[in-house]
């Protein structure tokens, strides 16, 4: 749910968020299937709200968990930030989510 104020509405960050889904050529930064059919922050927005439409802060992701019985492969999908936050901590959700970001970027680096 988006709250009044929230970057993550709107025609800008539906422009932006098709961008990133382009740009990433629909592959999912969390599993690295295709199918990717909307964005997310790779440092979260609640934390990180100056980095809110940054290209370099936005990756393609599912919109939803993917299952292996559903979908044939595992995916945490948009809802991620929230379940490793529950579960780890924030500091531990941001050294996550940055570990994340560099295997993203050694995978896309030519």
């Amino acid at each position: 749910m988006t709250t009044p104020g929230d970057p993550r509405t709107g025609r800008r960050w539906m422009a932006m968020a098709a961008h990133i889904i382009s740009r990433d050529e629909g592959i999912c930064w969390r599993c690295g299937h295709p199918g990717a059919d909307t964005c997310g922050h790779v440092l979260p927005w609640s934390t990180h709200p100056h980095l809110a439409l940054d290209p370099d802060n936005l990756r393609a992701e599912h919109g939803k968990r993917r299952t292996l019985e559903a979908d044939g492969y595992e995916c945490i999908g948009n809802y991620a930030a929230g379940a490793d936050a529950g579960q780890l901590g924030h500091d531990a959700t941001i050294s996550k989510l940055q570990s994340q970001r560099r295997d993203w970027d050694a995978q896309t680096t030519p």
